[in-house]
């Protein structure tokens, strides 16, 4: 691929029109995605979804894909990177025809279905570590971890540790 290097007044125009370009993209993306999901609720076929997911920039796929699986009735293979009808699912055209791909990955975000507690958590934890947080602090983060990595419904048994022989003292 090759770029031209843009400086001065062209790069101001270039810039200046870029929104119109975006917003252009993302209504033209909008109308091939419905288009898709419509054609697999008609003939029972992803080709089209497969094809517009292909053809889609990389850094897009993931709205177009959650969208889709939303709204159409298909599944995503993650392994193969492909649609599929799915007959137990269930269509919602008249949403998808009211939300953009672009629309709905900005939603989905902010679902808590999204949020991921554990890699959060994990995350948080490292940092806490990293910034020096006390053992009490780092303690009770690890704690948390180990819930969550527990499969639901098993019983977590807490056994306090015994505190050190300095604090006892203090206790008294």
């Amino acid at each position: 691929m090759t770029i031209k290097i843009l400086t001065g007044k062209t790069l101001a125009k270039r810039i200046a029109g870029y929104g119109k370009v975006a917003a252009t993209f993302a209504a033209a993306t909008h109308e091939l995605a419905y288009g898709a999901i419509n054609h697999v609720e008609l003939h029972h076929c992803a080709s089209h979804l497969n094809a517009l997911y292909n053809a889609t920039p990389t850094n897009y796929r993931g709205a177009l894909r959650k969208w889709a699986v939303k709204f159409g009735k298909v599944s995503f293979d993650a392994e193969t990177k492909t649609f599929a009808y799915e007959v137990k699912a269930s269509s919602d055209l008249e949403t998808a025809f009211t939300v953009s791909p672009a629309e709905y990955a900005t939603e989905s975000k902010k679902d808590a279905a999204d949020f991921d507690e554990l890699r959060t958590l994990e995350t948080f934890l490292k940092k806490m570590q990293e910034k020096g947080a006390s053992a009490k602090t780092i303690a009770a983060i690890e704690g948390a971890v180990r819930l969550l990595k527990k499969p639901s419904g098993e019983v977590v048994q807490m056994t306090p540790k015994a505190a050190p022989k300095g604090d006892a003292k203090k206790a008294a």
